[in-house]
């Protein structure tokens, strides 16, 4: 995800063809957006897309040329250096609960990426297995960084208690 636009690097019109554009795009759930880093030595790397297969390129070296996604060939211009940022950037969170009615909770979160897929679960037994929660809604967050998101409640079930989940 790029820090300051909130997207992601994203294979454009998801082609499985050399030469396809790479662009900046909201993050979704074709593999287009997603990249194996594979190391190259030298602390580069390689990046691959998940769904094509092919190689991240640069075909110019010229500054602000238009990155692609070509065949791996092993070269330069397909090597990437990684750069940790060290951020303190708060996590994602359900930050409040509102009550409507005897049907439904209204569940609202914040401190996300926008754009970013999230889940909440639901269950009667906090202390049960992740696994054995159930999935009340799926959403993203908007642009901000803040859902909301209206939750049926379960009747003859006096208490639920849900989770905030990424993917």
């Amino acid at each position: 995800m790029n820090l300051k636009s909130g997207l992601a690097m994203n294979v454009s019109g998801a082609s499985l063809n050399p030469s396809a554009k790479v662009i900046q795009y909201p993050f979704g759930s074709g593999k287009n957006d997603q990249w194996l880093p594979r190391p190259a030595g030298n602390g580069l790397y390689y990046f691959v897309n998940r769904l094509s297969g092919l190689c991240l390129g640069l075909p110019i070296t010229a500054t602000g040329a238009q990155l692609d996604q070509e065949v791996y060939t092993g070269g330069a211009h397909q090597r990437f250096s990684l750069n940790v940022v060290a951020l303190t950037v708060p996590k994602p969170q359900i930050s409040g609960l509102s009550v409507l009615g005897p049907s439904a909770v209204v569940i609202a979160g914040s401190n996300g990426v926008a754009n970013w897929p999230y889940i909440i679960l639901s269950s009667t037994n906090p202390a049960a297995p992740i696994a054995a929660w159930q999935i009340s809604r799926t959403n993203t967050f908007n642009s901000p960084g803040y859902f909301t998101s209206t939750n049926s409640t379960i009747p003859g079930v006096a208490q639920l208690f849900y989770l905030l989940r990424l993917q």
